[in-house]
């Protein structure tokens, strides 16, 4: 057999390989033979770096070596390109070591034990109403609920309403309901046994101060000036004495040498409620009518115009053509029409109209006789001399107009506030608007109107609750609510208990109570009750706090178990409009906060919530943006540090209020009680009766949703978070044969009185039957229940993908090229 000996490649030789064949060999016979025995091919990669090598290595020589210029130049090019691709690479490499890229692992880790998770609970309604009734900021808010069935109820019924039940405000006592030998008031107070007057005197004849006497066979007390004859013979809408109800409208004639007016019921006081007003203003012929609106100008606002409004129609009635105001067919709201409005004929007809909510000031409208729009003269309209300045709608100002006024001017704003947080009111202004920029606005008027959702409350009277509710433009009240806004001594005293919420509780098949939750008030909840936080619990030897609650079992028995007492009875509706409770889930070193995403637990249901724990580790430094502590510039309270650790959400607030504080002076969330010991005890929670207070804060709240740079918050996602996944299920609780089970169990188990309480009367009240019982337990109980599914963690962790020792392997590959 013949013998093929490859020799090795040398560098003088470059690639080509010699084969030597023995001698008397047959060279077919030897290419067969070399077929079989060939090495395994060489990948591309270490083709192409074998070819790198000796290309290098043969360009240096064909450089020095060649005859040509030509050819000595082309090897130079050559070697330089292959230089600046060497380079290119290493230069590519440390570009992304400094990048500081990272991996994301994810894994699943099963735990012997975890410690179990805060979990918080808010009631919906944030202030019961027996403990604010008879106070006397509050005592409004109690009794609006009554005020405005009451309101509804005359709505509905055409307001055949006499008058309400002293003590009940929502009953209303129809026209004959007086005296008629049935008591329609609980306290008799219709019958004659509580009030001012007896129903013997009634029946001679004698009616309750206010209300005026009709009718002979079966006399009634009618109510005077409500636009409704209750009497036959209309003696109570009279405008003769004793009642001299003042009607409004009527015809009137414009002239062009003199100014008329004419304005609603009352004016400048608040016009009445249900009231119709139609004027007739004519001119010459040949003249047209011109109306011009004084600046005192405020009808109920609206988009549409659907409680309160103002038309003019283009003719002697209201059946006349309707003439568009702005390209509106009816007006309302704070700020008047900017031009005058013309008939196309000598006559217009003005309609003004209210509704069940009166309260505003209304309007003051001057009228006159000019010529029609495109004559010769030009309308020769009247001059108006500085001896009338209100006839001239007052244009807006910019800033740079000296005359402009300042803000206590335009909104006649109180200074108190200003004197009390600073030396005057100017070093105020200038600390106050300087991160403001108002280029964009004709006036600072404009900007402010251009998104102020709380216009409408301007002027108004501290804690008249019930001028707030009629003013209200949000759809769920969310404008009304913020009003609501009490300081932390308020919310504690007022808001839900823990021994009347906390009504049943176990944990790992054990009992627990109200005391085994701390109270965290919440600016939207109220006083909320957490359990297995770490809030005011000391640390041990180890730094690790006390008392926190582990576990090592699955499933519902042996996790957290919560019956809340919901107090349907104490609910104010405009505050608590779903009936029920938030669950929030937490980390226990976590401070929560419900309107960021809690769970909704109704009323008649139980709620189940089984979690999974998920650990996410981020990497910081170089490697990214998350933090482990609040950063430097915030200044945070060490009382604060130590209270609640760093997270996204604290830093943020924390860093929002202190912004709040220093732009307005006042916070609108409880972080008070930790504070510096040297500062005053408690932060000022912003006051929204002060219009100044309350416009501060709406142009604060502008700036942080516009991400303005001088409220932005130098807050960063924290590197180590635990976080729950949930999943949750809903059934109905109690059913009706297990709730005497219910009211029976927490009759022996509840040490509250107010719980005690509302079930005894419950059960006095003849509600025998399982279902009726069933309801009342529904209407007023809510159950929660939260415990693992698993004890798996699932881990999400970043880690850095190039390191030193990647960069170093790099670098020496590409050396050894």
């Amino acid at each position: 057999m013949t013998r093929v000996e490859p020799e090795p490649p040398s560098p003088e030789k470059g690639m080509d390989s010699v084969v030597r064949f023995s001698s008397g060999g047959d060279q077919e016979t030897a290419a067969s033979h070399l077929e079989e025995e060939e090495p395994p091919r060489a990948s591309r990669c270490q083709l192409t770096r074998q070819a790198m090598l000796q290309l290098g290595e043969a360009m240096i020589p064909q450089v020095v070596g060649a005859v040509h210029v030509a050819l000595r130049l082309f090897w130079l090019v050559a070697y330089v390109i292959l230089m600046a691709v060497f380079m290119l690479q290493m230069v590519t490499l440390v570009n992304r070591y400094f990048q500081y890229p990272v991996s994301t692992l994810l894994s699943v880790t099963q735990a012997p034990s975890t410690v179990f998770p805060a979990v918080t609970f808010c009631n919906n309604n944030p202030i019961r109403k027996h403990a604010i009734r008879g106070t006397k900021n509050y005592g409004g808010l109690a009794q609006l609920d009554e005020t405005v069935e009451f309101d509804v109820l005359m709505r509905l019924e055409k307001r055949d309403c006499a008058l309400p039940c002293p003590h009940q405000p929502w009953k209303c006592l129809k026209v004959g309901k007086i005296c008629d030998g049935k008591w329609d008031c609980s306290d008799g107070w219709d019958e004659g046994l509580t009030g001012n007057f007896t129903c013997d005197d009634y029946s001679r004849g004698v009616c309750l101060p206010g209300f005026t006497l009709c009718g002979e066979e079966e006399p009634i007390c009618a109510t005077p000036c409500d636009h409704y004859d209750d009497c036959l013979d209309g003696r109570d809408e009279s405008d003769q004495p004793p009642w001299n109800c003042k009607q409004c409208g009527g015809q009137l004639n414009a002239t062009e040498n003199a100014i008329g007016q004419f304005a609603s019921p009352n004016y400048p006081q608040n016009y009445p409620d249900f009231e119709e007003c139609i004027w007739v203003i004519t001119a010459p012929e040949g003249k047209v009518v011109e109306l011009t609106f004084d600046d005192e100008f405020y009808i109920e606002p609206h988009d549409k115009c659907r409680y309160d409004k103002l038309q003019f129609y283009d003719g002697t009635n209201v059946k006349a053509a309707v003439i568009p105001v702005e390209n509106k067919t009816k007006i309302c709201g704070l700020i008047p029409p900017e031009d005058p409005v013309l008939s196309t004929n000598n006559s217009v007809t003005v309609k003004f109209k209210s509704d069940y909510y009166g309260g505003f000031v209304g309007f003051l409208i001057y009228f006159q006789a000019v010529d029609p729009p495109g004559m010769s003269n030009n309308r020769a309209r009247r001059e108006f001399s500085e001896a009338e300045p209100k006839l001239r709608r007052k244009k807006r100002t910019s800033d740079n107009d000296s005359d402009a006024p300042n803000e206590s001017e335009a909104y006649n704003i109180s200074s108190n506030y200003y004197d009390y947080y600073y030396d005057d009111y100017d070093d105020y202004g200038s600390d106050y608007s300087e991160n403001y920029d108002y280029s964009s606005f004709d006036s600072y008027d404009d900007w402010y109107e251009a998104f102020d959702p709380y216009e409408q409350f301007a002027n108004i009277t501290a804690y008249d609750w019930a001028k707030v509710y009629r003013k209200s433009r949000a759809s769920d009240y969310s404008d009304f609510k913020t009003f609501a806004l009490l300081d932390r001594q308020e919310v504690r005293a007022f808001g839900s208990q823990p021994e009347d919420f906390i009504a049943q509780c176990t944990y790992d098949g054990r009992t627990c109570d109200h005391t085994d939750f701390e109270t965290i008030q919440d600016p939207v909840y109220g006083n909320c009750f957490s359990f297995n936080s770490i809030l005011h619990k000391e640390k041990d030897e180890k730094g690790e706090f006390k008392k926190i609650k582990s576990t090592s079992k699955t499933g519902a028995k042996f996790g957290l178990k919560v019956t809340l007492f919901i107090q349907i009875e104490d609910y104010i509706g405009v505050l608590g409009n779903e009936k029920g409770a938030q669950a929030m889930i937490t980390g226990h070193s976590v401070m929560p906060i419900p309107e960021n995403g809690a769970i909704q637990a109704s009323a008649g249901q139980v709620t189940r919530v089984a979690i999974s724990q998920k650990l996410i580790t981020r990497q910081g430094g170089d490697y990214g943006n998350c933090l482990t502590e609040y950063p430097e510039e915030l200044k945070v309270a060490e009382k604060f540090r130590e209270q609640w650790p760093y997270t996204l959400e604290m830093c943020d607030l924390y860093c929002q209020q202190m912004k709040l504080l220093e732009i307005c002076g006042c916070v609108d969330a409880y972080i008070a009680e930790y504070q510096p010991e040297n500062e005053q005890e408690n932060f000022p929670v912003c006051f929204m009766w002060s219009e100044v207070q309350r416009s501060c804060r709406t142009r604060f709240y502008k700036l942080v949703r516009e991400s303005d740079p001088s409220v932005r918050c130098p807050c960063q996602v924290e590197c180590r978070s635990t976080q729950y996944n949930t999943q949750i299920t809903v059934s109905g609780w109690p059913s009706p044969t297990y709730a005497p089970y219910v009211v029976k169990t927490l009759k022996e188990s509840s040490g509250s009185y107010r719980l005690q309480q509302y079930l005894g009367k419950a059960v006095q009240m003849g509600n025998t039957t399982k279902t009726e019982l069933g309801t009342i337990v529904q209407d007023n109980f809510a159950r929660v229940e939260v415990y693992f599914q698993n004890l798996n963690f699932e881990v999400i962790e970043e880690i850095p993908s190039y390191v030193v020792t990647n960069l170093v392997t790099d670098f020496g590959g590409n050396i050894g090229l």
